[in-house]
């Protein structure tokens, strides 16, 4: 088993005669035998039996009889024993399958195994099952990711691990001791082979286990004349207050009529949409995606979601009880005026590195007005877009050892996967402190000058700190220093917002980057004579800084952020300020008494700028794609009192834009997503 570890050239394996039920105690081999050279109903990831990737019968251990089957890493890595079970000569993707078998882990050990979703070994993973070093089980769901099961077991003592997979329903459940520890649904229902690979996490990232007593059997599904499932409900379990989510599922013709028509209706307790489909052919055993039409808006008074369907071919369903899939939904409210920061340290050199860039996007594009992300360049002399300093500072946070690497409003640190949760962690959290940005801008000399005026909530004293970056998106190299290592190239480490269809390394001329860190005005820390000791509430406190910005940059694609550090090191808030297509002289800044909102946001079709001017101001919008280019613009001239001003979206890709309006000598940038 070679998964983000070493993978092999992938080779087709014959595994002999297969039969529905399988039970084995090892009882009849000999203490000593090769396991997959004596029984050729087990085989090696590499079809090798009787080597390395083989393992032997043992009279060690045992929990029924005298023998079973033993586990040794002997690498950090894990291996190299490798063996396979394969269940079918195809894979399993209806019906039922059942697998059961006891376990012994050492003390202080650790074990590992996974299904295989399909032939040949090493496509996919349909799970992964870790017995941690800390006595922990986690069951995970294989090549997509994501925990789907977890409980305690003991070790130094047998273990029974079972797993009760409905793949015609698609519904696993994972049992320990024969108590049910999980039950979910898979994006990779189907079962092939497992695949036994000694493995431990943790240092010393070696692995003793036993395996006895392993039984598996399946059971072919029965059909009824008119039966269509709901395999899965497809909305977002964690949700944002007030954002708009696609709701849908997938659902399976398990009977033996082809559907061409079908119901389709989501609930959330207030809200009721159906959607008939026609012309859909959907074959026995055929499965379909559906999205609804109308998206769910996340209400914490509304956040059962029940999806189901109906009226198959305007005919009975004659089994209504797999007709529909609920989920409770966790909405998360966001504090007020919170922003929440992510640190990020890259690097061109870093074939990782990828997946920061990937997940960094999305929460961008995904929480547009609540999201703000800084990638310091480092690691390397050579990366072409080094900012040490900011690098050496993210590295002084506990935890943070190697790239890529993440550390959200300086509280908690991790892998860019598990960004959004972070994100919705700290969002909640209300601030003390309302830092806004203005700037002004000499397009002659380059010169920045910058404000940050913050007021706080309430009376403090403390030692808090301004931190000012200057960031720049859309950066583009034409030398090979701009190359970015690929880990992805190919799809071997799975699928990775498209860097698995790009080559390793990833040519420049294909390469934007984004949220570039490009200086830091003071020290990572924070300027501590920016704010006093005694801070009093609802008080302005302006702090002013001045910067130039160097001829290779592109003045448009810079923003702004400034951080409000607390005496704990951690950032109260942020906020960022892009200047998109400004002009020399012209005032910059992050908020306007105004601006009234751009609604709705996400959109769709039309979003209006709704502005309260109370006096006479020439007012203009621009509106501009992530990339920096143009895509609509109107000069208002001179307007005054209440005024909505539409932006027609309809011809927009779907997308981040930024909205710049223009309101006298100031210009005020927001951000507004369009969802098709």
């Amino acid at each position: 088993m070679k998964k983000n570890l070493l993978f092999l050239s992938l080779i087709f394996i014959s595994f002999g005669v297969f039969g529905q039920n399988y039970s084995d105690d090892f009882e009849s081999f000999a203490a000593g035998d090769f396991i997959a050279l004596k029984n050729n109903k087990w085989s090696t990831w590499s079809a090798a039996p009787g080597t390395a990737e083989d393992t032997k019968v043992t009279d060690e251990k045992a929990k029924s009889g005298t023998k079973s089957l033993k586990f040794v890493s002997t690498t950090a890595s894990g291996g190299p024993t490798d063996l396979i079970l394969p269940f079918n000569t195809t894979a399993y993707d209806k019906g039922i399958f059942e697998l059961d078998m006891q376990i012994y882990v050492e003390a202080s050990s650790a074990a590992y195994f996974n299904f295989q979703a399909v032939a040949p070994v090493g496509k996919t993973w349909a799970l992964d099952c870790y017995f941690t070093a800390a006595g922990d089980l986690n069951v995970t769901k294989g090549s997509v990711g994501g925990l789907a099961a977890t409980a305690k077991y003991q070790q130094g003592t047998w273990n029974k691990i079972a797993f009760k997979l409905d793949l015609t329903l698609n519904i696993w459940e994972v049992l320990l001791n024969d108590v049910s520890v999980g039950k979910y649904d898979n994006p990779n229902n189907s079962v092939y082979a497992m695949d036994i690979f000694p493995l431990n996490q943790t240092a010393p990232n070696l692995a003793t286990f036993y395996i006895d007593d392993v039984n598996y059997k399946y059971t072919a599904p029965v059909q009824k004349d008119v039966d269509v499932a709901v395999l899965s409900l497809n909305v977002n379990q964690k949700v944002l207050n007030g954002k708009a989510y696609p709701v849908g599922g997938v659902i399976r013709n398990i009977g033996l009529t082809t559907i061409d028509s079908l119901d389709f209706t989501w609930n959330d307790g207030t809200n009721n949409v159906t959607q008939k489909l026609k012309g859909l052919a959907l074959a026995p055993f055929k499965s379909y995606t559906y999205t609804a039409s109308q998206k769910y808006t996340a209400d914490k008074l509304n956040n059962n979601i029940k999806f189901s369907v109906s009226n198959p071919n305007n005919l009975v369903d004659l089994d209504l009880s797999n007709n529909s899939k609920s989920k409770s939904l966790t909405v998360v409210v966001p504090a007020v005026n919170k922003h929440v920061l992510a640190e990020e340290i890259t690097g061109t050199w870093c074939q990782w590195c990828p997946r920061g860039a990937v997940f960094m996007n999305y929460m961008t594009a995904e929480y547009p007005n609540y999201f703000i992300g800084i990638a310091a360049h480092g690691g390397s002399a050579n990366e072409p877009m080094l900012l040490k300093e900011y690098v050496d500072g993210v590295l002084t946070f506990p935890g943070v050892t190697g790239y890529p690497g993440i550390v959200t409003d300086r509280t908690f640190e991790g892998d860019p996967s598990g960004l959004e949760e972070m994100f919705f962690t700290q969002i909640e959290k209300a601030p003390v402190s309302f830092p806004k940005n203005k700037v002004t801008y000499d397009a002659t000399s380059g010169v920045m000058n910058i404000n940050v005026t913050t007021k706080f909530t309430q009376n403090l004293t403390g030692d808090y700190k301004v931190v000012i970056a200057i960031v720049e998106d859309s950066v583009k190299g034409t030398t090979t220093a701009y190359n970015q290592s690929n880990a992805y190239a190919g799809g071997t480490n799975g699928v990775m917002g498209g860097y698995e269809k790009l080559t390793n390394p990833v040519p420049a001329a294909k390469m934007v980057y984004m949220h570039v860190a490009r200086a830091l005005i003071g020290t990572y820390a924070g300027d501590g004579n920016a704010l006093p000791d005694n801070l009093v509430a609802n008080t302005d406190y302006p702090f002013d800084a001045t910067y130039t910005i160097p001829a290779t940059w592109k003045a448009k694609n810079l923003k702004v952020v400034s951080m409000i550090v607390s005496p704990t090191g951690e950032i109260d808030n942020a906020t960022e300020l892009d200047f998109v297509d400004f002009t020399s002289g012209t005032s910059i800044i992050s908020e306007h008494p105004a601006f009234g909102g751009i609604y709705p946001n996400p959109s769709n079709d039309l979003s209006n700028v709704e502005l309260n001017l109370t006096e006479n101001t020439e007012v203009a919008i621009k509106v501009t794609n992530i990339s920096g280019q143009l895509v609509a613009s109107k000069a208002y001239g001179t307007l005054n009192g209440d005024v909505m001003l539409p932006i027609n979206t309809a011809a927009f890709d779907a997308g981040l834009y930024l909205v710049q309006i223009q309101l006298g000598n100031s210009i005020l940038t927001k951000k507004l997503v369009v969802n098709k």
